[in-house]
This record gives structure tokens, C-alpha cells and sequence, in this order.
């Protein structure tokens, strides 16, 4: 009777115990259902992440491509023209709006292109006075000299910028718009003695355009292979400079007019030679001409040239006669 009693009990306890460990295998494998979702759920996010990624990407290169190519049609002169542009325009507001009775330059961006009469009594100091002489102000109107073609004022400006403030901002850009003004006026060996000066600011935007300029002055001097080998140094220094071929093209120019110089000098020295009387040219000019027969058109022609030659032979038969009677005459 014990003994089926602990059967009993131990096949009651294995029974529960089956099913305890039942519950928990069912446990787990909810956990593990839950934890299946969970990954699956996360591998869904990762993958819209990626496509927004990839989308992402594919806008950016978008993007920078349309940056390469502005940056392409970038360039440090363009972005002068714009400062200048709008210079002019902070001026003329200035000038609208604080009614200066006694403005000797008045900077009108629609006039800026245009030769206007140069105003009586200027100087850069009443222009300073009455403008402000800070850097900014000095530049601008230095500018605005340079476009109406007052080429000494601009001089006069810029040179006050390098007096006043001789490590400020606009420093090296003044020594080009000094180049630049005597470049304009076409005195070549002075505008290369300002824009060489560019090379002392490190990282001016200047150094490209003063470098092309330096080749350009060399040419207009006659220093041909002096222009070469400043051309050659802006090539190498500045490959993405928008003169590049402008550069280029000047340089074939020089190598064509030096090698039609060369041509000529040999041709001339080909005429200039002596003259051997030896040579078949020499036989060609010693020899007589002979007389050129010129035929009748007209029966008269024809009949007077007849009677001519005629008359050419009887007088020569009566001299050769004459002669032989002369040979004749016993001595």
C-alpha cells in the first residue's frame, strides 16, 4: 500500500512537474516570439533608414553638383564686380538719405560706366571730409574713380588706404587698382612695379589676376620671351584661374609672331646675300636679249613690215658688196 502510495505521489509530482516546465518552455518561447518581433521590427526601421540614406545621398550628390558647377563659373573678379555693385549701392543710399549739400562724387551705378566731368576743387581730403575717411569709404570712392576713368584719384585713394592703413583689409587691393590704373593709362612699366607688390599679402584673391596682368605687360613692352616664362609661372600656379586660356591663347599669339619674325630674318638674309656670277641666275642676266618680234595684225601691217624688211635686205646686200669691193682693192 506505501509503495503505491509513493507511486502515486511521484507520478503526481512528475505529472506537475512536466507541466510547470511546460509553462515555462511556453514562456520562453513567448519571450523569444516577442524578442522575433522586436528584431523584425528593427530590421524594418534599419531598412527605411538605409533608403532614406541612400535618398539622402543621391540628393546630396544632386546638390553638389549643381555646387561644382556654380563653383565652376566662380570666380575672385565676379565676385569683385558684385562687392563693387554693391558698394555703389550702399553709397547711393547713403547719399539719398543723408542729404549731403557739399558730395563732390556722387556714385550713380547707372552712370557708373559712363566718363563724367570731373568735379572742380576735389581732392581726397574734401572728399574724405565730407564722405569719413575709414578704409571702407576710401576703397569705395577709389573704385568709383577707377569706373569714370579719374584714373589720378583713384591713385590718390588707394594711396591713402596704404598711408592710413597700411595692414588693413583692402591693402593689397589697392596696389591692383593702382596697377590697374596705370595699366589703363597704358604705362606698362609702372603698372608692373604695383601689381609684383600683390606677391608680399599671402593668400590675396589678387595674385592670380596681377600674375596674368604681369604677362600681359611684358607682351605690350616687346619682352616676348619674358611674357612667355610669367605666362608659363601663371599656368602652374593657378590651373583653375578663369584666364587660363586667355593664357593660353596669348601664348600660341607670341610663339606665332616669333616664329614669323624668324622666317622673315631668314628670307632677309637670303636676299642680302652676294651674288656668285657663277650661278645659273648670274648666266640668265649676262645673256643678250634678243629682240622681240612683233607680228602685224592688219594686211597694212603686213604689207609695211614686208616692204621694211625689204628694204632691211637690199641696204645690207649694198654694205656687205661695199665691203667685199674694199677687201678687194690691192694694198
Amino acid at each position: 500500500m506505501k509503495k503505491l502510495l509513493v507511486l502515486f505521489f511521484l507520478i503526481v509530482f512528475c505529472v506537475f512537474g512536466a507541466k510547470k516546465e511546460l509553462v515555462e518552455i511556453r514562456q520562453e518561447i513567448s519571450n523569444v516570439k516577442k524578442t522575433a518581433d522586436s528584431a523584425i521590427t528593427i530590421v524594418t526601421n534599419t531598412e527605411n533608414l538605409l533608403s532614406q540614406i541612400q535618398a539622402a545621398q543621391k540628393e546630396i550628390v544632386k546638390k553638389q553638383n549643381i555646387i561644382d558647377v556654380l563653383l565652376k563659373d566662380f570666380s575672385a573678379t565676379r565676385l569683385e564686380d558684385v562687392e563693387v555693385q554693391l558698394i555703389y549701392l550702399t553709397e547711393a543710399f547713403r547719399d539719398l538719405y543723408s542729404q549731403v549739400k557739399d558730395i563732390r562724387l556722387i556714385p550713380f551705378v547707372q552712370q557708373a560706366q559712363k566718363t563724367a566731368p570731373r568735379p572742380s576743387g576735389f581732392t581726397v581730403s574734401t572728399a574724405t571730409e565730407t564722405l569719413g575717411g575709414d578704409e571702407y569709404s576710401l576703397y569705395s570712392r577709389g573704385l568709383d574713380a577707377f569706373r569714370k576713368n579719374f584714373f589720378d584719384e583713384t591713385r590718390q585713394f588707394m594711396k591713402e588706404i596704404l598711408n592710413s592703413f597700411p595692414k588693413g583689409k583692402y591693402s593689397d587691393r589697392a596696389y591692383y587698382w593702382i596697377a590697374e590704373s596705370y595699366f589703363a593709362q597704358k604705362s606698362y612699366s609702372q603698372a608692373l612695379e604695383y601689381y609684383q607688390k600683390i606677391f608680399s599679402f599671402k593668400g590675396s584673391a589678387k595674385e592670380d589676376d596681377a600674375q596674368y596682368r604681369i604677362g600681359i605687360c611684358y607682351y605690350l613692352l616687346g619682352e616676348s620671351d619674358k611674357s612667355l616664362e610669367e605666362f608659363t609661372k601663371f599656368i602652374q600656379k593657378y590651373p583653375a584661374s578663369e584666364f587660363i586660356s586667355k593664357a593660353n591663347e596669348t601664348m600660341k599669339k607670341i610663339s606665332t609672331e616669333k616664329n614669323q619674325a624668324a622666317v622673315q630674318k631668314n628670307v632677309k638674309e637670303q636676299v642680302q646675300k652676294p651674288k656668285n656670277d657663277d650661278s645659273p641666275k648670274a648666266d640668265m642676266e649676262n645673256k643678250t636679249e634678243e629682240p622681240i618680234e612683233i607680228i602685224p595684225e592688219s594686211a597694212e601691217e603686213v604689207q609695211d613690215a614686208v616692204g621694211t624688211k625689204a628694204t632691211q635686205n637690199t641696204n645690207k646686200k649694198a654694205k656687205d658688196k661695199t665691203q667685199k669691193e674694199g677687201k678687194a682693192k690691192p694694198k
